[in-house]
C-alpha cells in the first residue's frame, strides 16, 4: 500500500521493521530509490528480514507468512511522535506478536485513525 501511495505522490510514512541483514538493506535502498522515507524502517539485529514462503497447492497459491521475523517485533519505544489526524493502514499480522501488537495500540492511543484490511 505504501508502494503505490508513493506513486500517487502520498508520501506515507510507513512503520516496519527488517533484519540487520542484506535483505533487510536492499529493502530500504529499493524503498530510497522510489523516493520513500525509511526513518520509520526499524533495523532489528536479533531478528531476520521477513519472507513470505509461496507454493502452489492445485492450482491455487499457498502462503506462510514467516513467524517470529523482524516485522513481528517493532519496538513501541522506536516510533514516531504522532500529531494532527493521521490515517493507519494495517493487517491483522501487525498484530500477531505482542512487541508489534503493542506499538499499533500505541499508535492508537495517539490518535491515528485505524483503516485496516483483513
Amino acid at each position: 500500500m505504501a508502494w503505490h501511495l508513493q506513486a500517487f505522490g502520498v508520501a506515507p510514512v510507513m512503520i516496519s521493521a527488517v533484519g540487520d541483514d542484506a535483505l533487510g538493506k536492499n529493502i530500504c535502498q529499493k524503498m530510497q530509490q522510489w523516493g520513500m522515507d525509511t526513518a520509520q524502517i526499524q533495523q532489528d539485529p536479533q531478528h531476520q528480514t521477513g519472507m513470505v514462503n509461496v507454493t502452489i497447492i492445485g492450482a491455487e497459491p499457498s502462503y506462510d507468512i514467516v513467524l517470529n521475523a523482524a516485522y513481528d517485533h517493532i519496538q513501541q519505544q522506536q516510533l514516531p511522535q504522532i500529531s494532527g489526524e493521521h490515517l493507519l493502514y494495517h493487517g491483522s499480522l501487525a498484530a500477531r506478536c505482542p512487541s508489534s501488537r503493542a506499538a499499533l495500540e500505541s499508535l492508537h492511543a495517539a490518535g491515528a485513525k485505524d483503516v485496516y484490511r483483513r
